[in-house]
């Protein structure tokens, strides 16, 4: 009988909060049901002790102190002793990338690096000082030394192939899960004769663009259009929260109108019972936001920066612009111009079923761990699928 295969996972904030966190434990999940085991390695709160769900084993380390050279004994001692396929290594500019990264080619592991949307111009100029030193003396070794390299879009990996990796690529999205998302839902009813605006997500005033966004609502007001922007969220910051009181100062509430944070149920009926969503934002990974929008039909407007923008253009479901009030103030108006917004929302729905959405994740995984399985395992794996 052969020793049990693993795959590998490193991501130091995997048991923290927030989108990536989630969405790194789904793609474990989806491992999972492919009849993987799954060891996660990350660092977290001193209180919780090592878990295993569903052929997913979760080892987490106390210590988040930073060390270039060594991992924990016990992480050490797993790689020399289980068989993994391959390790996936997430998110950049991590320096407990830079050990795992160094031991994981000590042993002969494959890893597929996971950098998220860390190499975006716009986060590398915020730190170009730091983020140059690091580059060449860490950070690119951990980049040239990945098997592969996972990216959200043809966008993302423009942005890893300018921070200096020439090597492959793998393209993996993110999905829905439709069981977690209420079917039935209420009808609001809004104003007639207006275009209902959303945005909705967190207040990070200028890493979502919103400077720019209402920039593009000031050209409404003073042009008189029949627009309503409705912004839902908490504050990033309490400096953030200052910024958009101030500018809201310039706008009626039948124009641009903050109601606070907004979750759950109500939430979706929102989302689906608005004309269109807008996410501006200067960077991101895969938004839930906008998957979420899409799969209740309401169509989006978005900078390529938010890793949609080619599917949204291919698919006809909605609209793409720099984050600059003009190009989203014209692009309102291309919406507000559209013939056949029904179209829309018929795309928007067609582009979730058949990209984002779970089982379309597991497709392409189960795809990309054939690459490290060895020819003499995979009739065995074809006869057990």
């Amino acid at each position: 009988m052969r020793d049990i295969k693993y795959i590998g996972i490193f991501y130091r904030d995997f048991n923290g909060y927030g989108g990536m966190p989630l969405e790194y434990y789904a793609i474990a999940k989806q491992l999972s049901i492919l009849k993987y085991k799954i060891i996660v390695y990350c660092y977290g709160d001193v209180n919780k002790v090592d878990e295993t769900v569903e052929n997913i084993t979760v080892k987490q380390f106390k210590s988040k102190k930073i060390n270039l050279l060594t991992i924990p004994v016990s992480f050490k001692n797993d790689l020399v002793k289980l068989n993994f396929y391959c390790f996936f290594l997430v998110s950049g500019h991590l320096p407990q990338n830079i050990a795992v990264s160094k031991s994981l080619i000590r042993n002969k592991i494959k890893y597929v690096f996971c950098p998220g949307g860390a190499y975006s111009p716009y986060l590398i100029k915020r730190k170009k000082m730091f983020v140059k030193i690091y580059k060449y003396f860490f950070e690119l070794k951990v980049l040239k030394g990945a098997d592969i390299v996972r990216t959200y879009s043809k966008t993302n990996q423009s942005f890893i192939e300018k921070y200096g990796y020439r090597g492959e690529f793998f393209e993996l999205l993110e999905g829905i899960n439709e069981k977690e998302l209420p079917l039935i839902l209420n009808e609001i009813h809004f104003e007639k004769d207006i275009n209902k605006i959303l945005y909705i997500g967190r207040i990070d005033f200028y890493n979502k663009g919103m400077d720019q966004l209402l920039l593009a609502f000031e050209k409404v007001k003073i042009n008189n259009l029949k627009f309503k922007l409705d912004i839902y969220g908490p504050f990033a910051t309490s400096n953030d929260q200052r910024i958009l009181l101030k500018h809201l100062n310039n706008f009626n509430t039948d124009i641009v109108e903050y109601h606070g944070p907004i979750y759950g149920t109500k939430k979706f009926e929102i989302l689906k019972n608005s004309d269109l969503l807008v996410l501006p934002s200067r960077f991101e990974g895969i938004p839930r936001v906008i998957r979420e929008s899409l799969f209740y039909g309401t169509p989006v407007l978005v900078t390529k920066e938010t890793n949609f923008a080619e599917y949204i253009t291919k698919y006809k479901c909605g609209f793409v612009c720099r984050c600059e009030g003009n190009d989203i103030f014209d692009a309102l108006i291309d919406f507000g111009n559209y013939q056949d917004k029904n179209e829309l929302r018929i795309n928007s729905e067609y582009l979730i079923s058949e990209f984002y959405n779970w089982e379309k994740v597991r497709e392409r995984l189960s795809l990309l761990i054939k690459r490290y399985i060895p020819d003499n395992y995979k009739n065995e794996l074809n006869e057990i699928e």
